[in-house]
C-alpha cells in the first residue's frame, strides 16, 4: 500500500505480519532476498498512530476472533496483555523465570529510551520500580507492558559493497533466523499440559534435570 501511494514499484516486497517481532523477521527476509539476487537494497519501514487513533486502551480491550482457535477465547474477553501474561506464566512454570528477571527487560528498554530525545519516557527505572507498579495481568505489572505510542522508523539493508559508499558506519548482519510454533495461545503445543494432564510436564522436568 505504501509503495502504491508513493508510486514505487519494487522488484521485491514482503508484508509478513507476526506482531511485534515482524521487523526481526523482515531483516532475515531482506538478507535472504539480497543473497538471492532479488534486490540490492531493502527498506524495512514501519509507522503507527495507535496512540492518537485508538488511545492507551489498545492492549486491554477485547479482541475479535481472527483465527479458529480464538473462538474459544474471544467470548471470555482475553486481552492482548492477558495473552502475554499467559505466555509469561508458562515461561515461569517451564524455566523457573522470576518477576525480577522479567523486570530487567523493562529496565534495559527504558535505558535505551533515555538515549532517544524523542522518547515518551526517558527517566531511568529499577527492577523494584517495575515490581512496585500496579499489576495489569498477573504476572505482568504496568511497567512490564510496552508503551502505546505514535512513531515510525526505517532500516536500510544492502550488500557489503554498497555499504562501503555510505557516510555512516555500517552494521553487519552476522546471522539471523526465525521460528514459528503457533499463531495463538490455544494453538501453542506447550499448553498441552493444561489440557491433557501433567504427563508432559513430568517429562519436561525429568528431561531438564537430566540435561543439567
Amino acid at each position: 500500500m505504501l509503495c502504491e501511494y508513493l508510486q514505487l514499484f519494487p522488484r521485491y516486497s514482503d508484508t509478513t505480519s507476526i506482531g511485534g517481532s515482524s521487523f526481526e523477521a523482515h531483516l532475515n527476509h531482506a538478507v535472504a532476498a539480497i543473497h538471492a539476487g532479488k534486490c540490492e537494497v531493502a527498506l524495512i519501514t514501519y509507522a503507527s498512530n495507535q496512540l492518537s487513533s485508538r488511545g492507551r486502551m489498545i492492549g486491554t480491550g477485547g479482541r475479535p476472533a481472527t483465527i479458529p482457535e480464538a473462538t474459544y477465547e474471544a467470548p471470555y474477553g482475553n486481552t492482548l496483555v492477558g495473552a502475554y501474561a499467559m505466555a509469561a506464566r508458562r515461561h515461569m512454570y517451564q524455566y523457573g523465570t522470576t518477576s525480577e528477571q522479567l523486570a530487567e527487560i523493562a529496565v534495559v528498554t527504558r535505558r535505551h529510551a533515555s538515549l532517544n530525545p524523542l522518547a515518551m519516557y526517558r527517566e531511568p527505572i529499577t527492577v523494584q520500580d517495575v515490581l512496585n507498579s500496579r499489576m495489569i495481568a498477573e504476572p505482568l505489572h504496568l511497567l512490564d507492558c510496552c508503551v502505546v505510542s505514535d512513531g515510525g522508523g526505517a532500516v536500510l539493508v544492502t550488500t557489503e559493497e554498497r555499504a562501503r559508499d555510505l557516510k555512516q558506519r555500517p552494521i553487519f548482519v552476522l546471522g539471523s533466523s526465525e521460528s514459528h510454533t503457533h499463531a495463538h495461545n490455544l494453538a501453542d503445543a506447550g499448553h498441552d499440559d493444561y489440557r491433557g494432564g501433567g504427563n508432559r510436564a513430568t517429562r519436561l522436568r525429568r528431561s531438564r534435570n537430566q540435561s543439567c
